[in-house]
């Protein structure tokens, strides 16, 4: 890194850790992850899939993503299990995991007796997450603070916002940042009850939804759209 020209951070935290390794500050402007606008969803395949989830009149609380031993997804597990007592109407899918972190987590959904109320998904292409986003109420940005997180820019969140969808994170630096500017989503602390209520309060506030998911949209298009980014990396390029 020493050699190179321009070196292009994700994060403000990332850029300070860099700083610490001797990384000069000059050379670092901070370019986080960006998104792009998807296309709108095929409206008969959103049906088909809702069909098929048998997810009707159910509120649709969907994590996607890593799902190794390290991101602790038993946790959102033991969480939607107190929510699901809750609200019967709420289900959860857990969308991304490789299959050896399917395998572990079908067996602890069994344990937990939530077989009816949980659904495993296993890796799908690309563009099928989309898909999955789209039939979600409320999206689940939840990483543990762990120190090689504490730099990073979670996708999930972006795309998720990006798709018009409230999102429920835990107060990692960039995801606090996103979550108390845009108002679109909960922004809450790593802990067990802090989940559970924030669940159970957008599942009984619905109106809520579409209004948070708006404000979450608009602010990703303004803010972290590629032309913004691509305009900002062109300008780095060609100053003096």
């Amino acid at each position: 890194m020493k050699l190179c020209d321009e070196i292009f951070p994700i994060s403000k935290e990332m850029k300070i850790n860099l700083i610490k390794d001797g990384i000069p500050r000059k050379k670092m402007t901070i370019i986080p992850y960006g998104s792009v606008i998807p296309p709108l969803p095929n409206p008969i395949e959103i049906n088909h899939l809702k069909e098929k989830l048998e997810i009707d009149n159910k509120i649709v609380f969907l994590y996607f993503g890593a799902s190794e031993k390290l991101r602790k997804v038993e946790f959102i597990i033991d969480a939607f299990k107190k929510v699901n007592l809750n609200r019967s109407d709420t289900f959860l899918i857990l969308l991304g995991a490789a299959s050896r972190d399917l395998a572990r987590l079908e067996k602890y959904v069994f344990q937990k007796e939530l077989t009816n109320d949980i659904k495993l998904i296993g890796k799908v292409p690309r563009n099928d997450v989309v898909n999955y986003i789209s039939i979600a109420d409320v999206t689940l940005s939840i990483i543990p603070p762990l120190k090689c997180y504490l730099v990073s820019t979670p996708a999930k969140l972006i795309e998720s916002m990006v798709l018009g969808k409230p999102v429920i994170g835990n107060n990692l630096p960039f995801q606090r940042k996103i979550l108390k500017e845009s108002n679109g989503g909960v922004c809450i602390e790593y802990d067990f009850d802090e989940l559970i209520n924030s669940m159970i309060y957008l599942a009984d506030h619905p109106q809520k939804l579409s209004k948070m998911g708006k404000l979450g949209s608009d602010y990703i298009i303004k803010n972290l759209s590629f032309d913004s980014i691509v305009d900002k990396i062109i300008n780095v390029y060609e100053r003096p």
